[in-house]
């Protein structure tokens, strides 16, 4: 009698240790386990990022003007905006003067107008993605221009490695080449800072479209 009574006793005690392990697992797990208001927060935090590096700008054309395909005025036009025309801008970047502005705005079909032109309803971002690209110059000595295009003027001379390549567009073509850099040091006094990518050799990846 004695003896069945311990080994129920035994049992009994085996089955508390079972179920008191159990419970620690499971609570264990509980506090591991991720908050599902901590998991929808950085959902809707990227959601937000997004929509802002995405968004546009609206602008009406103050008077006609061609558009063209790259910011300078030496680039061939593409599209008439007339007077009154409501246009979507992506970015914008320092470019040749028009009328004493610098300033040169990306029509969300890539096109370029110059921002004398253009009554903003707000300011464009400037165009890249915030990170800059290397190069090294292939010649001795290249010319930086404030437009990417040869007519428009030489600012500057580089040489050696490059640092500050911000983006790039399709402009006019030179020996084969028809891409264009833009490079920091752009501002309202000078225009922009371009060279032709032909005497570019890239460092790592290339930068990205303006």
């Amino acid at each position: 009698m004695s003896s069945r009574l311990g080994t129920a006793l035994r049992r009994n005690r085996g089955i508390r240790g079972a179920l008191t392990v159990a419970a620690t697992i499971a609570v264990s797990a509980a506090v591991l386990a991720p908050a599902p208001q901590a998991k929808a927060t950085a959902v809707t935090t990227a959601r937000t990022a997004t929509a802002v590096t995405t968004a546009t700008i609206n602008g009406t054309m103050r008077k006609d003007f061609t558009a063209r395909i790259a910011p300078t005025k030496y680039a061939p036009g593409v599209t008439l905006l007339k007077e009154g025309t409501v246009i979507r801008l992506r970015c914008q970047v320092w470019g040749d003067s028009v009328h004493g502005n610098y300033l040169w705005y990306k029509v969300a079909d890539a096109r370029w107008v110059t921002a004398y032109y253009v009554h903003l309803n707000g300011a464009p971002p400037f165009c890249g993605n915030g990170t800059l690209y290397k190069g090294h110059v292939t010649i001795s000595s290249l010319a930086v221009r404030n437009g990417p295009n040869t007519q428009d003027p030489r600012v500057a001379w580089a040489s050696g490695n490059l640092t500050n390549l911000v983006c790039k567009v399709v402009s006019q073509n030179v020996d084969g080449n028809s891409i264009w850099y833009e490079r920091t040091g752009g501002n309202a006094t000078n225009g922009g800072r371009w060279v032709a990518a032909r005497f570019v050799s890239n460092v790592g990846s290339a930068p990205p479209y303006c």
